[in-house]
C-alpha cells in the first residue's frame, strides 16, 4: 500500500509546475485570443494555479511511489538491477560463477 504524497505549496517542484501552467496559459492566450472571450474559463483560472500545480506534483510522485513499491521486493530478475545478465554475477556472463570477484 502506498501513502499519498502531500507536497507543501512552497515546494520547488510545485513552483516550477505553477510557472509552466502560467506560461502555457499565456501561450494559449497569444495563439487563440478569441477563445478566452468566447468561452470563459477556457484558459483556466489563474487563482487556482498553485492548487493545480500541487495536485499534479502530488499525483506524479504518488504514481512513481506505486511503481517502485510494486517492483520492490521482486527478485524475479535475480538481484540488483544494475548488473548485466540479470544479476547472475558481476560480469554477467557466466551463470556458474560464484564468489566475491566473479
Amino acid at each position: 500500500m502506498v501513502i499519498k504524497v502531500d507536497h507543501p505549496k512552497d515546494h520547488p517542484d510545485v513552483k516550477e509546475t505553477e510557472k509552466a501552467i502560467k506560461k502555457d496559459r499565456e501561450e494559449t492566450k497569444e495563439k487563440f485570443p478569441i477563445l478566452s472571450k468566447i468561452i470563459p474559463g477556457a484558459t483556466g483560472n489563474p487563482k487556482k494555479d498553485k492548487e493545480k500545480a500541487k495536485r499534479i506534483v502530488d499525483s506524479l510522485q504518488t504514481i512513481g511511489a506505486k511503481k517502485m513499491s510494486a517492483s520492490e521486493g521482486s527478485f524475479s530478475k535475480g538481484g540488483r538491477a544494475t548488473l548485466r545478465g540479470g544479476g547472475i554475477c558481476k560480469k554477467g556472463m557466466n551463470p556458474k560463477a560464484r564468489g566475491r570477484n566473479s
